[in-house]
């Protein structure tokens, strides 16, 4: 359900002006992310940013069950940022990336009606604070109530957190992917990774103090 909205999101154009849209994802990004949805087991996503240009996004993308097989495996996955095209066969594709550096009242890409609506200067990303746009979509049909958001960090565009509720005669229904690592911003790097760094630092220092006061001994003598 959610993938249809999502789609029929994207699809809609018009005749607007073309806005600008740039990659802000490197490639060799690696991004994790935390999958859980109502009536069943939390999942988990595995993207790999294999190759990129101006406005397209080669990637693979690895979906795995809760007890860690393999659902889906994907390579050579495309995401165009400027017209939001995506071409492979990915199985559950959501929108892991838009453009760079998007303004508030931009469309996520030519001609979708999906709008930044703001701009969060704090939000919690895998460990990190960053910068992200948010986009809602809200809609009400039949007694249908369903509520999209999105936040993508705004430097790259990636992806940091996705949720869809559904609300029907007093029931709710939901799904919700949340950006858990990721390679771009350094608080994402492992407990040991982080330590290892620290030391390294400290041995650096040490070295260099050390270099000093020799240095100065052999000046006063």
């Amino acid at each position: 359900m959610f993938l249809s909205i999502l789609l029929a999101f994207s699809a809609i154009f018009n005749l607007a002006a073309a806005e600008t849209y740039i990659v802000g994802v490197p490639s060799g990004t690696i991004a994790d992310y935390y999958h859980d949805f109502s009536g069943s087991q939390a999942n988990r996503y595995h993207l790999d940013v294999t190759n990129v240009t101006t406005t397209l996004i080669t990637f693979n993308q690895i979906y795995y069950s809760s007890n860690n097989s393999v659902i889906w495996n994907s390579t050579g996955l495309t995401y165009d940022v400027t017209n939001g095209l995506v071409a492979g066969d990915g199985g559950p594709v959501t929108v892991w990336f838009v453009a760079a550096n998007l303004a508030v009242g931009t469309r996520i890409c030519s001609g979708s009606n999906i709008f930044v609506n703001e701009t969060i200067s704090s939000y919690p990303a895998a460990g990190a604070t960053r910068t992200v746009n948010h986009s809602n979509i809200t809609s009400t049909q039949n007694g249908l109530r369903e509520v999209v958001n999105f936040w993508w960090d705004k430097i790259t565009g990636l992806l940091v957190k996705f949720t869809w509720e559904d609300f029907f005669q007093g029931r709710l229904t939901w799904n919700n992917i949340t950006l858990t690592g990721t390679s771009l911003w350094f608080s994402s790097l492992s407990t040991e990774a982080l330590v290892l760094v620290a030391a390294g630092v400290c041995v650096v220092l040490a070295v260099t103090f050390l270099a000093v006061v020799i240095r100065r001994r052999k000046q006063n003598n």
